[in-house]
Order: C-alpha cells, then structure tokens, then sequence
C-alpha cells in the first residue's frame, strides 16, 4: 500500500500551473485553422511565412464581385457573410485599411480575440529600425497574444524576405535629419584637428556657409570674410583679439567653407569665381562640415556623414523642402494676435489685414495649414499676396466661431490631420511647442517648432 500525505496549498498551485502549461503546450501543437481576409500585395508577402502543417487555411475573404467563386492559392475565395460556414480559430487580415476590416469584423460579430492584424509592415515599420533582432522579437512578442500562432509563423522567413529590405527603405524614405546648430558646432570641435596648420585665411560661402566659417576661424584664431568679400579684396575682418599670422613665403592658403555639400553644383561654381580672379597668389582648400557618402570626395575635408533628406536649424524656413512642407500661419508667416486683437470681430479683422510678417520663405510652401477659421478665407488670402507667400494650398479650421473652437480643443489634431493625408508632405512648421509634439504624434510624421526650433519626430510608418 503506498502512502500518501495531504497536498498542501503550495503543491496544488503548482500542480495547477503545471496544467496550465500542458494546456498551452497542447494548443500550441494541434493544428488550428484560419481565414484570410486579403489576396493581394500584403498576402503574398505574408503567406510564405506561415506554417500549413500547423495553421491551416480554408479560405480566403474578398469582397470584390470579379473574385467570387474564384480560387486563390487552392483554397476558395468567399465573401464577408459565408464566414459563418466555417468553424476557425482565426481570421488574419493581411489586406489594408487593416483598421476598416477590423472594424467590419467587429460589426459582424467575429471576437476580437480571433482577429490577428499581420500588417507586418507598419507593425515594424513602427519600431523605426531594421536591426533584426528587434524586429523579431517585436514580432514574436505580438504573436504570442494568440494561441498556437508563434508556431504557426516564420518569423525568421518573414525577415529574410523583401520585407527587411522594404523596411529600410521606408524609413530612410521618411526620416528627417535635422541638424542644430549645437550639432554644428559639435562636429567642427571634434574635426578640427584634421585641418592644416598653416591656413592664413578662412572664407565662408554665403549664406549658410558664413556661419561655419567664422566658427573654425575662431577656433583656429584666424581671420575670415565672406567670398564676396574675398572676391573684392576686402580687408578680412579681424575683431579687437589678436590673431596669430605666421610669417611665411609664397602663396596664402585659404581654407573655403560651406555647411554642407550634395552634388557639388553650388562648389563648382565657386571653385569658377576663385579661378577667375587672379587666384595664383592663393592656394584654395575646401571644407565642406556636413556631406553625404557620395559627395564626401568633391571636397578635401569634410567633418560629418548625415545622409539626405536633411534639413539645418539655420536655414529650414529658405530651404526647397519648404515645397515639401506644411506651415502653420500665426506665429510662423506673421506674429501672433495679442489677446485684445483676437476678439473674432473687427479687432481681429484689422490684426488680420496689418499683421507682421514674420519669416516669409524663398520657396513656395506645399500647404498653409491654420486653425484660422474660413470665414477669414478671403482677408487670409489678401495678406499672403500682398507679402509675396507662395503656396500651393490654404487650409482653415471651418467652425463657426473662435468660442466653439476654443471649446472643442482641435488646433493640434486638425492640423495633424491634415498633414497625415497629405501623403507627399515631410515636414509641419508650427509655432506653438505643445502642438507641435502634438502634431508629430498625431501624424507620425515630423514636426519643427518655429518658436524654440525643437524638432519632434513622431512615429515613422505608412
């Protein structure tokens, strides 16, 4: 006869959790059966990677009326109201709007906790990287919220296809490097060692590339000009500290600097000017502080690697990306109302007819977006003519008065909507901080405020 004591609490806790685990176990081996609502791009993709032997497909959902009674990868193609022939543990949405077919899912009756997104695309797309082991742990960890289906799904396969590659080109696609002038500054005190000893004279390309040049010259105590000034035998500007200059023989090295160089057009054309201004006194070196890997060798110093698309602290509002960007108006375009001028009546009126420009751009913005109401359309309208703003579209909050938009909260999510349709769009200008990290969360797409140049970068997937 064998003996046996009581079970004590601890032992039956474990004994249950052992059960558990058996049960998971089991799930996790038998075959579970799904349907997949989605023939096309995102199927094909998706597909390859998912294990028959363990998740079965029975048929695929597509409403088209072309698709009925057709076939897709041997399996029959239904529509929305035959699910219900179908006894299934999942239905896996592998078409987009992914949200919309949930949704007509949910309305249908189906638990959500049979409906698995495999949007793969924007699920990686949202961890804004392509290191693999992130992405397969982003993807093993989502999995496993349903029962049996990390098994049932390569994810190995999944990064080994064009999915990884397609990734990377996303989010180069949409990230935006912006580069301060903390950043400038930065880079030209770590490189600044790799510069010749004997520069005489540092001159900096207008504009931007001034504000680099005075920097190395002061961190070289050379003296600097402008080239406009060197082409016109200026005397260089010196300040009131003394600047070292080393007795020499034979021709002055001049040390020409630019922010950034791209395909070398704007160099070249300088490299001209210089040769033509009796330049054999002179020997020209050229520094160029940010290039990209393909332009780094069309000068003789570069300082820093950031790839396109960039944008600078000093020059993002005269920049061509303006063509590519959304703007705010108040704030941005012109000064902001005072409290007393914002009245929503004649007060505001007269503001909106007088009102400051502030920074007008060189390039025609792709789209004003303002919580201005529309029935100010026309007085908006007047001013950016008669201040030269360029633009291609005009958006204004349509509410009926300043009252129910103060009530309602909306600037930050009209404007971020806006933005988000606007599928060619890289880049919002705001003027007010909180909205403006609002806006990059909202639209997950990038946000600089005009106000405190902070740049606010948002989530990155389509």
């Amino acid at each position: 006869m064998v003996s046996s004591k009581p079970m004590s609490v601890h032992d039956e806790a474990h004994r249950q959790v052992s059960h558990t685990f058996a049960d998971n176990d089991r799930e996790a081996m038998r075959t579970h059966t799904a349907l997949c609502f989605g023939t096309g791009s995102m199927a094909e993709n998706v597909l390859p990677a998912i294990r028959q032997e363990v998740l079965e497909i029975m048929a695929y959902i597509d409403e088209r009326p072309a698709m009925r009674g057709t076939t897709y990868k041997g399996r029959p193609i239904i529509g929305l109201s035959q699910i219900t022939d179908y006894a299934f543990d999942y239905i896996l949405v592998v078409c987009r709007p992914t949200e919309k077919v949930i949704d007509r899912l949910l309305t249908f009756g189906i638990p959500i906790e049979k409906i698995v997104a495999l949007d793969v695309e924007k699920l990686l797309l949202e961890q804004n990287t392509a290191d693999k082991k992130i992405l397969c742990s982003t993807l093993s960890t989502y999995f496993q919220a349903f029962p049996g289906l990390l098994s049932a799904i390569d994810t190995s396969a999944l990064l080994n296809s064009p999915w990884l590659e397609y990734i990377q080109k996303q989010i180069e696609k949409n990230r935006l490097n912006f580069v301060t002038f903390a950043n400038l500054s930065e880079y030209i005190r770590k490189n600044i060692n790799k510069l010749p000893s004997d520069i005489d004279l540092v001159v900096g390309i207008p504009r931007s590339g001034v504000i680099p040049a005075y920097m190395v010259a002061l961190f070289l105590n050379k003296a600097a000009c402008t080239l406009v000034e060197f082409l016109n035998n200026s005397t260089p500007a010196k300040g009131r500290r003394p600047i070292k200059v080393a007795e020499k023989k034979g021709r002055t090295k001049v040390l020409v600097v630019d922010d950034s160089i791209l395909t070398g057009r704007a160099l070249a054309d300088v490299k001209k000017r210089l040769e033509n201004n009796n330049s054999d006194d002179f020997e020209f070196i050229f520094l160029a502080i940010i290039a990209t890997e393909e332009s780094k060798n069309l000068v003789d110093y570069h300082f820093h690697i950031i790839a396109e698309p960039r944008v600078f602290q000093w020059n993002y509002m005269n920049h061509i990306f303006n063509s590519k960007s959304c703007m705010d108006m108040d704030g941005v375009l012109c000064i902001d109302p005072t409290h007393e001028q914002n009245d929503d009546g004649k007060k505001y009126i007269r503001f909106i007819e007088n009102a400051k420009p502030l920074y007008i751009p060189s390039y025609k913005i792709y789209a004003i977006v303002t919580s201005r109401l529309e029935k100010y359309r026309n007085k908006t309208e007047e001013w950016l003519k008669i201040n030269n703003v360029h633009y291609e579209y005009l958006y204004m909050l349509d509410l009926p008065n300043a009252q129910v938009r103060r009530q309602m909260k909306i600037h930050a999510a009209f404007k971020a909507e806006i933005y988000s349709k606007l599928k060619n769009t890289r880049l919002f200008i705001e003027s007010e901080p909180q909205q403006a990290r609002s806006i990059a969360e909202l639209s997950g797409k990038p946000c600089i405020c005009v106000s405190t140049d902070e740049y606010f970068e948002g989530k990155i997937f389509e």
